[in-house]
């Protein structure tokens, strides 16, 4: 295991639904992909502190291959966004929240934004090659640079666009929307964590 690990932080509101899907398979994918090289924590801005994850969440989990057994839910602090490499938040409203406790702004994406700018980025082999030499979270620190010049040069997003809906509460529909709305982003993070560990 590396010594010095990229560190990705998932905001939703609660901590019971979206974020807990999300940083699970995102952190078995990434363990899957480049062993070590990774840590993914979850937590909410208004966290329904020690509660478990929403058994629809649990079961979204377990078809990804992942598990949310033991989970509880996490009050974000402002230690944990200064601890992190990348913010990924799961609606355009989680960014004031991270904002006010530590000055995150260019390392605080959506989950969604965060994808659709990657895509757009070709592979630079100056992060391969840090990956291969052992220095992950300097290769995806520039990455994470890259994306938010990226941004800075992109038009704004359309409203609801960058967001994944908040199902707490809500009907299957609106578990499957969001279902559809996650997976597609994680799987452009997936994919570009395979070309910078392998090349």
């Amino acid at each position: 295991m590396t010594d010095d690990p990229f560190r990705i932080l998932v905001v939703c509101t609660g901590n019971v639904c979206r974020s807990p899907v999300a940083a699970a398979v995102l952190r078995d994918a990434l363990a899957e992909i480049a062993p070590g090289d990774f840590v993914v924590d979850s937590a909410g801005t208004r966290a329904l502190v020690g509660e478990p994850a929403q058994p629809e969440s649990a079961a979204i989990a377990t078809r990804f291959g992942s598990t949310l057994e033991g989970f509880t839910a996490r009050q974000l602090t402002e230690s944990m966004v200064a601890r992190a490499d990348l913010v990924l938040i799961l609606a355009e409203r989680h960014r004031a929240s991270i904002l006010r406790l530590h000055p995150a702004l260019k390392r605080t994406f959506t989950l969604r934004e965060f994808a659709r700018l990657v895509a757009t980025l070709p592979v630079d082999p100056s992060e391969h090659a840090l990956a291969q030499d052992g220095e992950p979270r300097g290769a995806w620190r520039h990455l994470v640079a890259r994306a938010w010049e990226a941004k800075s040069a992109d038009s704004p997003a359309s409203e609801g666009e960058n967001d994944v809906v908040d199902p707490y509460r809500l009907g299957p529909e609106v578990w499957s929307q969001m279902t559809d709305e996650l997976v597609p982003a994680l799987e452009v993070i997936f994919g570009r964590a395979d070309l910078v560990a392998r090349g």
